[in-house]
């Protein structure tokens, strides 16, 4: 909790490159770290007054929203470096409820505060644009692995998607632990817990990756792309 952003392996990821030693601090003070959240944990829950948004400095979080007849559906995944909540700015709730997936230390970050430092430091204030255009993106690559009718390209698309996010926080791309279990996986792609198991039991199988348990390791990226039937 004592972790400054100056000294945080993930300020390259959350924070644009440039800031001066007096606006860093300047971030420094707006930011808060809240104890540690543990599985199952809400950071905040759908109607809640928005007036934070949340980096996940470890862990992961996941956000779901509630049918009317409360079946529980999950709408996203966010990873260490993500940014949690921005959907509450434009009516000023949150529309889904943020939960932790496992013990996972969270940074808060009273959005009017880090609004007003922004107006003064355009290398902040773009940033912040450009955060909230990586969430447009994200949706949008949701949406795309959604409209795939074949459950194993769904599968594909999403592994290859944990792939760039886990590079972008300069971590291995072809190595790492699946945060959510399979019946997450499932909830959140629109398949049955045994359909998720069976494909990545098939893609296993044919050397594309390897899978032990929640371990996760991407031998064959370009038939992998094949799968998801992404041309790149």
């Amino acid at each position: 909790t004592n972790i400054s952003c100056k000294n945080c392996r993930l300020s390259s990821v959350c924070l644009p490159l440039g800031l001066t030693p007096k606006e860093l601090t300047q971030v420094d003070d707006i930011v808060k770290h809240r104890p540690l959240l543990q599985k199952q944990d809400h950071l905040y829950r759908a109607g809640d007054k928005f007036e934070c948004l949340y980096v996940v400095r470890s862990g992961c979080v996941k956000t779901i929203m509630n049918s009317e007849s409360g079946e529980e559906k999950i709408t996203g995944f966010y990873l260490p470096g993500d940014i949690v909540g921005i959907d509450g700015i434009s009516e000023q709730t949150y529309h889904s409820s943020a939960v932790a997936l496992n013990t996972s230390s969270i940074c808060k970050i009273p959005f009017e505060k880090i609004e007003l430092l922004a107006s003064t430091v355009p290398d902040l204030q773009r940033h912040m644009f450009a955060i909230m255009s990586r969430e447009v993106v994200t949706d949008q690559q949701t949406m795309m692995i959604m409209n795939k009718k074949k459950a194993d390209a769904r599968i594909a698309a999403f592994l290859l998607s944990l792939s760039t996010r886990f590079q972008r926080q300069k971590l291995s791309p072809f190595h790492w632990t699946l945060p959510m279990s399979r019946g997450e996986l499932g909830n959140y792609l629109g398949l049955t817990i045994e359909t998720v198991s069976r494909v990545l039991t098939k893609l296993n199988k044919k050397d594309i990756i390897s899978v032990d348990k929640r371990d996760v390791s991407i031998n064959n990226i370009l038939a992998l792309q094949d799968v998801a039937e992404l041309s790149t």
